[in-house]
């Protein structure tokens, strides 16, 4: 099974510093965020590298049980981005 995030830009601020995106993940609602440039830019460190793994672990394994989820590590996931 897929996880598919979708990321559209709404919009940039008149100094081009701020973006405004919407975030949905599998189809659902999307959640607006105001992010700076800059951090989009800036290199990631290994604790955001981390919990930003891990929210996507735990969005692509919602609804499964501990068998399933090992099954599916056993057997490898591959993250195109």
């Amino acid at each position: 099974m897929t996880t598919t995030v979708g990321i559209t830009l709404d919009g940039v601020c008149a100094g081009q510093n701020h973006a405004h995106i919407s975030v949905a993940v599998n189809g659902g609602a999307a959640r607006q965020l105001t992010v700076e440039a800059d951090d989009l830019m800036a290199p990631v460190t290994l604790e955001e590298g981390k919990e930003a793994l891990m929210t996507i672990l735990r969005y692509h394994f919602r609804g499964r049980t501990k068998l399933q989820i090992k099954n599916e590590l056993e057997a490898g996931i591959a993250l195109v981005i």
